[in-house]
């Protein structure tokens, strides 16, 4: 996902713009895998579905794995594995970060990228926006109205600066 090469492998220096659709889903894995806060209770995953993707991505089948099983013991590594949680780097002063999410997307996706998008404007990053797509599921890119804030987005702020 963009969000992990921006932050993590530092190319936010040769990019104008990147834009998180439908998330990023894995911004804060504990909060979802764990379910303590009910205060988050929009980034909880479940069962049927991303929490076995998230499994997965731990080397577990989709319906045995940590996520699912709210594991305790995974909470160190979750938290490791989250973009939002770290010292990675999160002032992105040249690159544009506008996140994408469906109107009609009930997706753990939307709480997750809620955790992100705060960690970019609490580190200071200058270039943030957040839009949410009328009549669009959680792949923004498969209605018109996605695609087309997309194409928009990319065309207008992929530039030097």
């Amino acid at each position: 996902q963009v969000a992990y090469m921006i932050a993590q492998y530092g190319l936010a220096d040769i990019l104008s713009a990147v834009v998180p659709t439908g998330g990023p889903p894995m911004s804060q894995i504990d909060l979802g895998c764990l379910k303590y806060d009910p205060a988050n209770q929009s980034a909880w995953y479940d069962e049927e579905g991303s929490a076995g993707t998230i499994d997965q991505g731990f080397g577990y089948t989709a319906d045995l794995g940590p996520c699912t099983s709210s594991n305790w013991g995974f909470r160190k590594r979750f938290q490791e594995a989250s973009i939002a949680f770290g010292n990675w780097q999160y002032n992105y002063p040249r690159t544009m970060v506008w996140f994408l999410l469906g109107e009609r997307d009930n997706t753990a996706s939307v709480g997750q990228s809620a955790f992100y998008y705060q960690r970019l404007l609490a580190e200071g990053s200058p270039l943030v926006r957040f839009d949410v797509v009328p009549n669009t599921p959680h792949g923004v890119q498969s209605s018109p109205e996605g695609a087309n804030m997309i194409r928009d987005i990319m065309l207008n702020e992929c530039r030097p600066r």
